[in-house]
């Protein structure tokens, strides 16, 4: 995955949460937990590191950074993040026919508060995003913006180039869809739509 950027500092405010939830862990762990452990007193000094709130907090931002933003619905005003992660399907169109058919595509979003990766493929190409910005308040929904490349070594068709291009997707909140429009790099230059709804999750 690699970072993206927002117009939004949960990146910083998710600290009133990790700040507080790590100095209470470490007061009840070191006066009510560890020392009823036998032999905790022999072993304190090799314990107390690990179980600082300074190591609680680096544990608890990590794993609120990697998983724990999403899984409560804005953390009460504290995460204003899109969850994007998920795969969706639906369909691409492109100038190359003008936009004459449909193609199929699947596109997976791995996402955690800092960092992204969305994989779109079809029956004969791959791509990978490789920058992305996400516009959280937009009037129409927040906006997904990212750069991606082809996946050269999984292209089935042998003259389909090497290339590299953009994307602008909207989310739709109310049914976990998104659309909009891409385009390529002059080594292909072909523009089109692309409609994706989200799979229901298992």
């Amino acid at each position: 995955m690699h970072p993206y950027s927002i117009e939004n500092n949960d990146r910083f405010r998710i600290l009133w949460i990790v700040v507080p939830l790590a100095l209470v862990s470490a007061w009840v762990l070191h006066n009510y937990v560890l020392p009823v452990i036998p032999h905790y007193q022999d072993y304190r000094w090799v314990i107390t590191a690990p179980t600082s709130a300074f190591a609680l907090g680096f544990v608890y931002y990590k794993w609120m950074e990697k998983d724990l933003w999403c899984r409560i619905d804005n953390w009460y005003g504290f995460v204003n993040t899109p969850d994007l992660s998920g795969t969706y399907q639906g369909t691409l169109k492109s100038s190359r026919d003008g936009f004459d058919s449909e193609t199929e595509i699947t596109v997976k979003i791995e996402q955690s508060l800092r960092k992204m990766l969305l994989t779109l493929s079809t029956g004969t190409s791959s791509s990978k995003s490789e920058m992305a910005a996400i516009l959280p308040n937009e009037i129409d929904g927040p906006r997904l913006i990212y750069s991606f490349y082809s996946d050269h070594k999984k292209v089935s068709k042998p003259d389909m180039e090497y290339h590299r291009g953009m994307g602008k997707l909207t989310l739709n909140l109310e049914d976990n869809s998104l659309s909009g429009t891409y385009f390529t790099s002059p080594e292909r230059g072909y523009h089109g739509e692309i409609d994706l709804k989200k799979l229901e999750s298992n």
